[in-house]
């Protein structure tokens, strides 16, 4: 090989590698802070696992997280439908998403089907602001009492959701596992009312599910501890 065929080849190598390094670049890299957005019901809105969270993200990717509260107490998805141009305009990197809960409330009046087209049309308002955000679709905690009896069929909007998320390519956390992991005394205590855990509570259990998720999914890379 000649020498222009040889810096040809170089050059050909390096573009490669750029594009792969850019590929595997995590959400928001080199754009300032990562951009979190926490959209949802009231177990976002007054679930008090942001803060948390957003010091999780900060200690594994050495880097600035701006984590945004979108919930609001009592929503269902009709009225994210109504509420997600604002939130989408922010064009976060990461959305961690759920309506189920309250979709499931017979008192809303939300049909499955209907649950999915506002899932549906949510999560497209956020790809059409960003086509690279990274969705999580979340089931939250159990709901006891009258919280269940009000919702009798909640596990068919979670499957449902589920099921959207994998149709769309996206991801999804179930944290009812580890809630129910507690055991029914510690559940009671955690989550009294029967709907709302204590804010450590929720940070206990969230925080540490996302962030297993996020870095095995690779969306996030921990740096390494600056103590080794």
């Amino acid at each position: 090989m000649d020498a222009t065929g040889a810096r040809r080849g170089l050059t050909i190598a390096a573009l490669a590698w750029g594009i792969a390094s850019a590929q595997a670049a995590p959400p928001g890299a080199g754009n300032g802070p990562l951009r979190v957005a926490t959209f949802g019901t009231s177990l976002t809105a007054i679930g008090g696992w942001q803060k948390p969270l957003a010091a999780a993200i900060e200690a594994c990717i050495r880097g600035p997280v701006a984590v945004s509260n979108d919930g609001r107490s009592g929503a269902a998805s009709d009225w994210g439908v109504e509420a997600v141009d604002r939130v989408a305009a922010t064009r976060p990197d990461i959305l961690f998403l759920e309506f189920a809960v309250n979709d499931a409330a017979i008192n809303n009046l939300i049909t499955v089907s209907s649950s999915v087209d506002n899932m549906r049309a949510i999560i497209g308002a956020f790809r059409r602001e960003n086509p690279d955000v990274v969705v999580y679709v979340m089931s939250m905690n159990p709901v006891s009492g009258r919280r269940l009896w009000a919702r009798p069929f909640r596990d068919r909007y979670e499957d449902a959701h589920r099921r959207l998320a994998e149709e769309l390519g996206l991801r999804y956390i179930d944290h009812r596992p580890d809630w129910e992991k507690m055991g029914a005394d510690a559940l009671y205590l955690a989550i009294a009312d029967g709907a709302h855990p204590t804010p450590g509570s929720a940070t206990a259990i969230v925080v540490p599910n996302i962030m297993k998720h996020l870095v095995d999914d690779g969306v996030l890379r921990c740096s390494a501890s600056e103590d080794r």
